[in-house]
């Protein structure tokens, strides 16, 4: 049986293949008497949206024919038809019909800021994790990837703070999850214009600075340990009008500088760790000119200063960028 099957098989593949070829070598006259076919045109399509324009020839003698392009695609003429914005913790949607044809497609628009399984390489990110392992929702490292792991830690965290629990970092989530992050940091605001009721012995210190905007839009900023007792050293200095004190805590601050970029240079290699290198050798080199400028200063006008030039000295240029690379340092350890 199996070899009648066989021989049924092997006698159709040859009868196609001797069909084919006689169908390619069909003698046509047309052609040999005057060098070309006889052809008429049996078939043509306009160009649309998706499909080329274009026309078919076919010899009347023997049946040869081309298929011939004469007009490309024009593609999809997109226009919205409907769109609705985005909430705090929803999607939007925008739908797009082409003017031309019947297609039609639409998109979700998620509110911006919003953070989500797949996405990646961001700072947003970043931060997101750090809140999560601070809070106590994700026990991984902080790398940047949104994750499964990232993912469920922020289902965890919208479950507990009676939020719907799907995973997606909106925006409602992320002050919400600020605001855990900031309560469980006890934060204690260090500049003197923003009211303190924590007793400083009850003081609970950042790991590392940051700062953030408050309900009424003011700048609260945190220090580490170390950098608010730095800071409150430089506010005790507001009370001496002397220029030696001021110049004595911008070469503090200097120095603070100086040693957080060198351990950020510990921690990078390659030609990360040459920008980073650029960087510091830059900042020396306009730290020790406005120090040069505030000496100059002091010599012209005496040795009695402005008190602001004291805070502002410290304040805008050295505890800042102390508190930058604070920050920044804190991630690359966590990494």
């Amino acid at each position: 049986m199996k070899r009648r099957i066989c021989a049924v098989l092997f006698l159709a593949m040859l009868m196609a293949a001797l069909w084919s070829a006689s169908a390619e070598e069909k003698y046509c006259w047309a052609l040999e008497q005057n060098g070309a076919h006889d052809y008429e045109q049996t078939d043509a399509g306009y160009a649309t949206c998706t499909q080329d324009g274009f026309y078919v020839i076919e010899c009347r003698q023997c049946g040869h024919y081309v298929r011939q392009t004469v007009m490309p695609a024009t593609g999809h003429d997109w226009v919205v038809t409907h769109r609705e914005e985005p909430g705090e913790s929803s999607c939007g949607i925008v739908i797009q019909a082409c003017n031309w044809c019947s297609e039609s497609k639409s998109q979700k628009i998620y509110p911006e800021g919003t953070l989500k399984r797949g996405d990646k390489d961001s700072d947003g990110i970043k931060e997101l994790q750090l809140m999560l392992i601070d809070c106590g929702y994700l026990n991984d490292k902080m790398d940047g990837a949104f994750g499964k792991n990232t993912e469920a830690a922020v289902k965890a965290f919208q479950k507990a703070a009676g939020l719907n629990a799907d995973g997606i970092a909106w925006p409602q989530t992320m002050q919400a999850l600020e605001d855990e992050w900031n309560r469980r940091q006890n934060y204690y605001p260090s500049d003197p214009n923003v009211a303190v009721s924590t007793p400083k012995a009850d003081i609970a210190y950042a790991p590392f600075c940051y700062s953030w905007e408050d309900e009424n839009g003011t700048m609260v900023t945190q220090q580490c340990e170390r950098h608010a007792h730095m800071w409150e050293a430089t506010l005790d200095l507001l009370a001496d009008p002397y220029a030696d004190s001021a110049l004595y805590s911008y070469s503090e601050w200097q120095a603070e500088v100086i040693s957080l970029y060198n351990e950020w240079i510990a921690l990078t290699e390659g030609e990360a760790r040459e920008r980073v290198e650029n960087s510091k050798a830059l900042c020396i080199s306009l730290m020790n000119a406005q120090l040069s400028a505030m000496q100059e200063t002091y010599v012209q006008t005496g040795t009695q200063i402005d008190s602001n030039d004291v805070y502002y000295g410290a304040d805008l240029w050295m505890r800042t960028h102390c508190m930058w690379l604070c920050q920044m340092l804190s991630m690359l350890r966590a990494e």
